[in-house]
């Protein structure tokens, strides 16, 4: 569309000439070329634009550039005929009658060979409920390959019609059709072009629409002369070279999977299964129909902000064990989000029956076979597969589940009971011993995930186990957005979202998964008060790493609300729930599972309702400057400053000096002081300074009393009295107490739990990544890596290494990594910066250690002059890049 010329800066920058040309709605792909003195470099990038041209708005006007229908062109929704609730949809092109078509139309000359480069796919579905809690609307296999799975969660109101369908855009390179194609001339070979959709949907009729766009790099001989073109051949659902199988049959849905969403049980029957349909080998018979046209999608049609999910087929597990001829055990060594397949080769059973079951936990000795079902969930993760006697058998399940362990039983018969069990399952001397006398396999669904994102290491083993597993529970158990768990709920949820983002931060350089996760959490917000204040927190946060206010801006009226501003007493100056009605559907919840809350006294007026206000209203008095609203940011500063001081008089007991659970409702204090008045207030730096001292000792006798939640405020509270260099947070962190994530890797777990222990809460999850806390804690309060202008434009390392004797850690950001490591003694602080992002500065503060009053710093070899600030001397000014630098601090 346009050259925008050179530009020399060190910025982000609009480009006026290239900005005018884009058309809202659209998706474009650019291409930046960077220079220096001796190097070209020239990339190539598929931009998202919703935050690029906002900041070029001046230029075209832009409000929203989502692109629409647009990138399907001509492609209509289609299903079966028969309207059934699973489809098998297939259409083979004849890339050689294609060619020859596009030749002669546009004069190319006798076409002698072509070769695809690549692929661009734009595909959705329609979702098969409101909150769009299965995955497996659509399917998309390419010459036999399944490639997406999706479209997941949209980001706007799910009890909405409209303005909610999101689509993915796939991208495949030449080298997948190399790998996939029997040939590389596709001009050559009679091998068609397949494109393979597989849908549900609960709907009648559901939809499915996609457009393909292949690039085809065509030599023809013109005059004589071969030249090499670059075209391309459209695929678009709604010809009629698709067709469409009712595939109900197959996957016999019975009942439902259980739990708090409500996934089809697929019983599946082997005998109905049409064979590799999505093949090129593939023939249709006369069960494949014309695909029928539906009505287009109710809403407008727009990209999601996040990365299409990873689909991985043909994962094995890695422990496969018999239990007897007839029950096999099989481990996958780590909580993981898949579905089975299973092929049974003709006659290699004599039973009628596969039952399969999935279990994130075991009910009896490892290797027996005592998996936990149903889940403590309430899932029922129990398939009933009927084999073809008359030969093979493929099942392949449809919709994901999130597990573990699985158990395959060999079944004559199945029982009469609810849970569809084994009745006496007989031995057969056709198998085996140890041999499993079928092929299994996993397909495997997660977002994408960059190992080399972050590390971290240190003296502490115990330490670096934790950071793995909460670091691993974020690769394992995440999709498009937050969720309280893809087992339990499949359903975001503030707070989760909050801790889960933040930790999310830390260890992979993506901002877009939060900002779509966030945008839906606000429209789709959840009844507890304090996680509805969450909200100013979720944008600031998101605005401190990415540098976008798009969240503030569209936002604002209910942030301003989420504070509880509107709550406040006149006369006492804090959020009084007594003469103002709470929101609608909310309640406060302080803590959950509701007996980790140490006896909190709930009332109207309560202490941890009024910290969240104080820590909200400063993350709007932030975002407020920084969209330009100054009297806002100005009126929500006072606010904080006033209610602060008010908890500190209204809230505190002088006597024990500890925070106290509220007010009753005759405005008299409640006499109790539970451990989350103390964590959330300390958090929020509400709390008088001659109380901290008191407070800390406090936290550290009663150690991790709250949940796997409220640990995010404890750990917080803890490493904001800097003078305690986090030695009783890391002990917190390490500590192999009932409650603690050491006690969670004692129990086997590979995903941290929705709880400390069953017995706190007997219906958790084993894969609950609000558990995440010390992600945060080890990154921003322990390495004390923080932001001080948004995108780390400016940044601070102030570290609180409790005991440690060394760490090292990499941490991403938008613009670039940071990787910094330490060496303490006694004697001696040395931190070296190796890596932090181009064009930035920071800050560096270092414990005194025990020259209190000195204020020399080593940097890079030269003594110079810092500043004291607390029990810490800080140095400034410190310039990123990939040059390293050694700060050290001696006594």
């Amino acid at each position: 569309l346009a050259d925008s010329f050179h530009y020399q800066s060190h910025e982000i920058i609009c480009v006026a000439k290239a900005a005018m040309l884009f058309v809202p709605r659209r998706s474009y792909f650019v291409g930046v070329a960077t220079f220096d003195r001796r190097t070209y470099i020239m990339m190539s990038r598929s931009l998202y634009f919703l935050g690029i041209l906002a900041l070029c708005a001046q230029f075209n006007g832009a409000q929203s550039v989502r692109a629409g229908a647009e990138d399907f062109g001509t492609a209509v929704p289609i299903w079966h005929s028969s309207k059934p609730a699973y489809v098998f949809l297939r259409c083979a092109t004849d890339t050689r009658a294609a060619l020859t078509a596009m030749a002669s139309e546009k004069r190319l000359g006798n076409v002698q060979s072509a070769q695809i480069t690549g692929a661009t796919i734009y595909v959705t579905a329609l979702q098969s409920n409101s909150e769009e809690r299965l995955l497996g609307a659509y399917r998309l296999y390419v010459n036999g390959k399944a490639v997406a799975i999706g479209p997941g969660r949209g980001d706007g109101v799910t009890s909405s019609s409209t303005n909610h369908t999101p689509y993915d855009t796939i991208t495949l390179s030449s080298q997948f059709f190399q790998s996939t194609l029997e040939t590389p001339d596709v001009y050559g070979s009679a091998t068609p072009l397949v494109l393979g959709l597989q849908g549900y949907s609960s709907t009648a009729p559901g939809k499915i629409i996609a457009r393909a766009v292949v690039s085809v790099a065509v030599t023809a001989l013109e005059n004589g002369t071969p030249t090499t073109s670059t075209q391309s051949i459209e695929i678009v659902t709604g010809n009629s070279t698709w067709k469409a199988y009712d595939a109900t049959a197959y996957y016999n849905p019975t009942g439902n999977t259980g739990g708090a969403y409500k996934a089809p049980q697929e019983n599946i029957v082997a005998a109905q299964y049409p064979g590799p349909w999505m093949t090129a080998a593939f023939e249709e018979n006369s069960s494949w129909t014309a695909a029928m046209e539906t009505e287009g999608f109710a809403d407008t049609l727009y990209p999601k902000a996040t990365l299409p999910l990873n689909l991985t087929e043909n994962v094995q597990f890695p422990i496969v064990m018999e239990v007897s001829p007839t029950v096999y055990f099989l481990d996958f060594e780590s909580e993981v989000m898949a579905g089975a397949r299973l092929v049974v080769p003709a006659g290699a059973i004599s039973q009628k029956f596969i039952v399969l079951t999935f279990a994130e936990e075991l009910a009896g000795p490892y290797g027996t076979g005592d998996v936990l079902y149903p889940m403590r969930t309430g899932n029922h993760y129990r398939y009933i597969f009927t084999v073809d006697p008359n030969g093979d058998s493929v099942f392949e399940l449809h919709e994901y589940a999130l597990f573990r362990y699985a158990k395959v039983e060999l079944c004559a018969r199945i029982s009469t009971d609810s849970f569809g069990t084994c009745d006496n399952p007989a031995a057969t001397s056709a198998i085996q011993p140890r041999a499993l006398p079928l092929s299994i396999s996993l397909w495997t669904v997660a977002y994408p995930w960059d190992e080399s994102h972050s590390y971290f290491s240190s003296s502490n083993t115990m330490l670096n186990r934790v950071y793995d597993f909460c670091r691993h529970t974020l690769k394992v158990t995440s999709l498009d957005t937050t969720t309280d768990s893809n087992t339990r709920e499949r359903l975001p949820y503030e707070a989760d979202g909050y801790i889960t983002g933040r930790s999310r931060y830390f260890v992979q350089q993506d901002t877009n998964w939060q900002y779509h996760s966030s945008r839906h959490n606000f429209n789709n917000p959840t009844w507890p008060t304090e996680w509805r204040q969450f909200t100013p927190l979720i944008a600031h946060d998101h605005w401190m790493q990415s540098g976008d206010t798009a969240l503030v801006e569209e936002f604002w009226d209910y942030f301003s609300y989420s504070t509880q501003q509107r709550c406040i007493n006149a006369s006492t100056k804090l959020v009084d729930f007594t003469s103002c009605a709470r929101t609608s559907g909310t309640r406060d919840i302080v803590d959950w599972p509701t007996g980790a809350r140490d006896g909190y006294v709930l009332t109207d007026v309560n202490t941890v309702i009024n910290a969240f206000l104080v820590g909200s209203s400063r993350a709007m008095r932030d975002l407020a400057t920084a969209i330009g609203r100054t009297q806002d940011a100005e009126n929500f500063d006072k606010q904080a400053t006033t209610t602060a001081a008010a908890i500190k008089s209204l809230l505190y007991n002088a006597s024990t000096k500890l925070m106290l659970d509220g007010l009753d409702g005759s405005g008299t204090p409640i006499r109790h002081s539970a451990w989350h008045a103390q964590t959330n207030s300390l958090w929020f730096d509400a709390v008088p300074d001659e109380a901290k001292d008191t407070i800390l000792s406090f936290l550290a006798n009663k150690r991790v009393t709250g949940s796997v939640y409220a640990v995010f405020s404890y750990l917080a509270a803890l490493y904001s009295i800097d003078s305690d260099h986090g030695n009783v947070a890391l002990e917190m962190l390490t500590q192999c107490d009932d409650n603690s994530w050491c006690g969670m890797l004692a129990k086997n777990a590979t995903a941290t739990m929705e709880a400390w222990t069953v017995q706190e809460k007997d219906n958790l999850s084993w894969s609950h990544p609000w558990a995440t806390a010390p992600l945060s804690a080890i990154v921003q309060w322990l390495m004390g890596l923080i932001p001080t202008s948004p995108a780390y434009a400016t940044w601070q390392i102030k570290p609180q290494p409790g005991n440690l004797t060394w760490a090292s850690i990499k941490v991403p950001s938008k613009n670039g990594f940071f990787r910094i490591n330490f060496n303490a003694t006694s004697t001696t602080f040395a931190l070296t910066l190796n890596e932090s992002p181009e064009n930035s500065t920071g800050d560096v503060c270092l414990p005194l250690l025990s020259s209190k009053t000195s204020t020399a710093v080593d940097v890079d070899g030269k003594t110079v002059q810092g500043k004291i600030n607390g029990d810490y001397v800080c140095v400034t000014g410190i310039t990123g890049g990939a040059s390293p630098h050694t700060i050290t601090r001696h006594t």
